[in-house]
């Protein structure tokens, strides 16, 4: 694989596809917090947010203290974010806005994993828990080997010019064009995704422990 120089500013776009993103996290919202830890990524990327089209009218009822400062689009689907960057952009990346957890450090293996050569990668871990296959009925069919699994997390990251206008099949958002591979780097267990208001209890949890830990240090 041949390195590349990066000259352009990276763009990283927050992709809503799920109302949970718009739940209180503090003083902001889940969506905010996402958008503004990417913002602080080493690579000092440009953030702009895209949020699924029929999540506009919710996203507009919002208060005005959760939501975000950062360019907001209305899009159908997540391969429409593709347009928002400029042609001269080398480096895109779509962030989950239910993560507001994710590590500016997995930024940055992402994006030394394209300049490396590739033509996407994405944070991945291991699965800690016991997975068991079910039927129709919800019984345990069999056991799945944590070995042959990982769980994928966020961010996806592309060399730009190596995202192809063909639909992805295999649960990236895009697909590269012929020759170009896809890799996946070490996550971080710290990036999980809020499903449900609960989670945002953890959430908060995990900040508040940054907070003291950084403060300490």
């Amino acid at each position: 694989m041949t390195k590349r120089e990066l000259i352009s500013q990276p763009v990283v776009v927050i992709w809503v596809s799920d109302n949970n993103a718009f739940l209180p996290l503090g003083k902001s919202s889940v969506l905010a917090t996402a958008a503004n830890r990417a913002r602080t990524a080493k690579c000092s990327p440009q953030v702009v947010v895209a949020i699924k089209k029929e999540l506009q009218a919710e996203y507009e009822a919002m208060d005005a203290k959760r939501k975000t400062n950062y360019p907001i689009h209305f899009l159908a689907n997540v391969s429409e974010t593709k347009n928002l960057v400029a042609p001269a952009t080398q480096v895109l990346f779509i962030h989950d806005a239910c993560r507001p957890l994710t590590s500016i450090t997995t930024f940055q293996a992402a994006l030394e994993a394209v300049l490396e050569g590739n033509g996407a990668a994405r944070p991945a871990h291991l699965v800690v828990d016991t997975l068991k296959q079910i039927n129709q009925e919800r019984l345990v069919t069999a056991t799945i080997d944590r070995n042959s699994v990982q769980a994928l997390t966020s961010p996806e990251c592309y060399w730009a010019p190596s995202i192809s206008d063909e639909k992805p099949t295999d649960g990236w958002s895009f697909k590269l064009i012929a020759g170009e591979t896809q890799t996946l780097i070490h996550g971080d267990l710290e990036s999980i995704r809020v499903r449900r208001a609960e989670d945002v209890v953890l959430v908060e949890s995990f900040l508040e422990w940054e907070r003291l830990n950084h403060s300490s240090s």
